[in-house]
């Protein structure tokens, strides 16, 4: 699976007045948010393609959607460019800024009256938690993020949002679960040579970086090369992938005189 698996719909794009574009920038960071209101994606995203009229500066990269409209994804601005989400002149994570992440605005529902965030009564539909997992996840791969890097809004600022993994962190840390834990649709998929392994986000280029460090072993079929019988199902490819991009091989790495993923 990948980000255009995901068909997300790119029909409303954010006037250029309420995003900053950018070349090049550093993305580290997933920044996840609720919406605070009943509204769907839909209503959300076209809200954006005009000026605010406060000429406030606010926006998102994307948009989840409820169960109603089939949790559909808009994007609203490319994740290359720069959006106003989680800015603080007292961050919590001083390096997750709007310059350095990307914003994701999950809608959800509050049945009763109380619609301000110290509400315990807000939620999201379970459809578009599962949508929102999948949008994360591919953005992880995208951008070489690792699940350490995805956060709350709350991390950022302690703003109450989203308000219920703020008042709820049980929920909160279900979610972050299912970044490493849920399958794709193609996860028993089994490769059994690393020539079988699509170089998708550069996946294969990392077991064989892997193996060259002694890392990953395969049967000894192939004492001349890396194309030994070595069996890996695309989860857990993806999980040696993400825990490789964290730099949890680093020292083996470095010991084996091979570059570290992460930069000392």
């Amino acid at each position: 699976m990948s980000l255009e698996d995901l068909n997300i719909d790119k029909t409303y794009p954010c006037h250029v007045g309420n995003y900053a574009i950018a070349t090049g920038r550093p993305i580290k960071w997933i920044v996840i948010h609720y919406t605070g209101t009943n509204g769907s994606a839909l209503a959300n995203v076209k809200f954006f393609l005009t000026p605010l009229p406060t000429g406030e500066k606010r926006s998102a990269h994307y948009f989840v959607g409820h169960a109603s409209e089939n949790a559909r994804i808009y994007q609203s601005v490319d994740p290359q460019n720069i959006v106003w989400h989680c800015g603080s002149k007292t961050g919590y994570y001083s390096q997750a800024r709007n310059e350095t992440s990307i914003g994701i605005e999950t809608c959800c529902h509050n049945d009763t009256k109380d619609l301000s965030a110290e509400s315990p009564d807000w939620y999201f539909d379970p459809e578009t938690l599962d949508a929102l997992a999948k949008l994360v996840r591919e953005l992880m791969a995208e951008y070489q993020i690792d699940a350490d890097h995805v956060i709350r809004h709350y991390d950022v600022t302690h703003k109450l949002c989203p308000a219920m993994w703020a008042h709820d962190e049980s929920q909160w840390l279900g979610f972050k679960k299912r970044l490493l834990s849920d399958p794709p649709s193609d996860s028993t998929e089994l490769y059994e040579r690393l020539s079988d392994i699509p170089n998708v986000n550069g996946f294969r280029d990392i077991i064989e970086k892997l193996m060259n460090a002694g890392i990953i072993k395969g049967d000894g079929s192939d004492p001349n090369g890396n194309n030994d019988v070595i069996n890996l199902t695309y989860t857990q490819i993806r999980l040696i992938v993400l825990l490789y991009r964290g730099g949890g091989f680093d020292k083996k790495l470095i010991a084996e005189g091979l570059a570290p993923a992460v930069d000392a």
